[in-house]
């Protein structure tokens, strides 16, 4: 299977190149901003591209000519799309126009990263088919772009995840997990939100279940989440505690101390609908740092 991953140096597109070589397949993939220090392998073709530009979008995908397209590239920053609606509408927006476009003409299937974000829920349980309705710009992009995606004339799996974490490049944006191992180091306290809730995925966890659907033929909206739905301050303590820091470093705030542009909602994905699926697991928050210590050991306090 020939895939190409459009924001293949970020975060998820980058841990997903990995895992789609290691299984055989042929990768091509798109960079914008985030500017790979390293090739991740010689057999994986990367492009600068900016989805803003239709034709650069169009030539780079029909010239690959894959078999699917997984579009990752986005304008992910929550506070910074409130304060530049209109570049977040160019890139999440327009973007995906570009990408939905030109997959039409080649028919490529196309896998859409969206988020939690699209849902205004403050703790509730919500499935794949709860009604979307975005507190915050940047969620409201989010709706267009799935639109765009889901009404469009191809098979396609729109993948809705939340707080993705794992080891992350020096080029990438930090994850929560390593923001606050990097404060626990300094050893000063620091406040974390009590009000902000999330059910984190495990990146490797959220790839290969993306992986296996793929492979499985399967369509649809599926949320790639973690099981858990832990709150901010909750899952600092837990991630100072794993590697090996004094939780008491935390100090517990609310969000309302703090000036901040956007709101953000508390969504509670489930994601029974993968599990029952693909008969697969995604991993909670102990395991998942129970993992990230098993690969960088020397990550732990004392180590």
């Amino acid at each position: 299977m020939h895939v190409l991953v459009t924001g293949g140096s970020g975060l998820i597109g980058w841990d997903l190149i990995r895992r789609l070589l290691s299984d055989g397949h042929e990768v091509t993939y798109t960079y914008h901003t985030n500017v790979p220090l390293s090739r991740i392998n010689v057999n994986a073709k990367p492009f600068r591209v900016d989805i803003r530009d239709e034709q650069r979008v169009t030539e780079v995908i029909s010239r690959s000519d894959p078999e699917v397209v997984v579009h990752a590239a986005a304008m992910t920053d929550v506070d910074e799309c409130e304060r530049t609606p209109a570049k977040a509408e160019e890139v999440n927006v327009k973007g995906t126009r570009n990408v939905v476009k030109a997959c039409e003409e080649i028919g490529a299937t196309v896998v859409f990263f969206s988020t939690s974000f699209v849902f205004d829920s403050d703790g509730d349980r919500v499935t794949e088919d709860s009604q979307r309705r975005a507190v915050n710009y940047y969620g409201r992009t989010k709706i267009k772009a799935e639109d765009l995606v889901s009404n469009a004339p191809f098979d396609s799996i729109i993948c809705r995840i939340d707080q993705p974490y794992c080891w992350s490049e020096m080029w990438q944006t930090p994850t929560f997990v390593t923001w606050v191992l990097d404060r626990c180091v300094d050893g000063t306290p620091f406040p974390v939100f009590s009000d902000w809730h999330n059910t984190p995925v495990y990146v490797p966890d959220c790839n290969d279940a993306l992986i296996a659907l793929l492979e499985a033929g399967k369509t649809g909206v599926f949320h790639l989440s973690g099981p858990d739905y832990v709150s901010r301050d909750e899952w600092a303590k837990e991630i100072a505690w794993m590697f090996g820091y004094d939780p008491g470093l935390i100090e517990t705030s609310s969000s309302s101390d703090a000036d901040l542009p956007a709101a953000r909602p508390s969504v509670n994905l489930q994601n029974k609908a993968i599990c029952q699926t693909l008969d697969v697991s995604l991993r909670g928050v102990f395991s998942g740092l129970k993992r990230m210590v098993e690969r960088r050991p020397s990550a732990v306090k004392g180590r």
